[in-house]
């Protein structure tokens, strides 16, 4: 073992120590175009506080461009500040329809099969503690479609995004609370007296 390594060592440092045909480059002829550089010289923020968002971009040319009068252009990029969107919760009442979102708009303008989206539900509770939940079948995949709302539909829908690289690109929490119409009719009259 010891001596095929020292052979190796020996053979190597002979390649690169020997100049059996070496030839010096005395000039190179290369035809290199010339290279114009761009930069950003606007940015807008992200279209989105949390998950994949749009960023509008303005490039300008810099130095020979620059010279030769060419004009700045306008790019769309992906962007991403925060894949965590946090808690949002609604009451709801028995019958009504109810659709949970995940995507939204701005990812269903990127391509809505450009995302792989997997729902988990945490029964009666409203939390984002994520060993409370389990796996929960949509079969719409990017929307939790609700239709009519029951009382056992109470609790807390997580949604998680990933892009085709499995990245993740974000994750939702939405609580949902069910109540009688008649107990949701009830507090809304006292709301209403209460503010008089």
């Amino acid at each position: 073992m010891c001596s095929s390594t020292l052979s190796l060592v020996v053979l190597c440092w002979m390649l690169l120590h020997t100049c059996c045909q070496c030839n010096t480059l005395n000039s190179v002829d290369l035809d290199v175009p010339a290279f114009d550089t761009w930069a950003i010289t606007h940015s807008s923020p992200c279209s989105t506080t949390c998950g994949l968002g749009l960023r509008t971009q303005e490039l300008c040319p810099l130095g020979a461009a620059k010279a030769n009068g060419s004009a700045c252009w306008v790019r769309q990029v992906q962007c991403l500040d925060s894949w965590q969107c946090g808690l949002q919760t609604q009451t709801v009442a028995v019958g009504q329809h109810l659709e949970l979102d995940c995507l939204e708009e701005v990812m269903e303008v990127m391509g809505r099969f450009a995302f792989m989206v997997s729902w988990r539900f945490a029964r009666g509770i409203v939390t984002t503690d994520n060993s409370l939940f389990v796996r929960y079948d949509v079969p719409g995949l990017d929307r939790v479609v609700l239709d009519p709302v029951r009382e056992e539909d109470a609790g807390t829908y997580r949604c998680d995004v990933q892009d085709t690289s499995y990245h993740r690109v974000k994750r939702m929490y939405k609580g949902v609370k069910v109540q009688h119409l008649r107990t949701l009719s009830q507090r809304m009259r006292r709301k209403k007296a209460n503010t008089w």
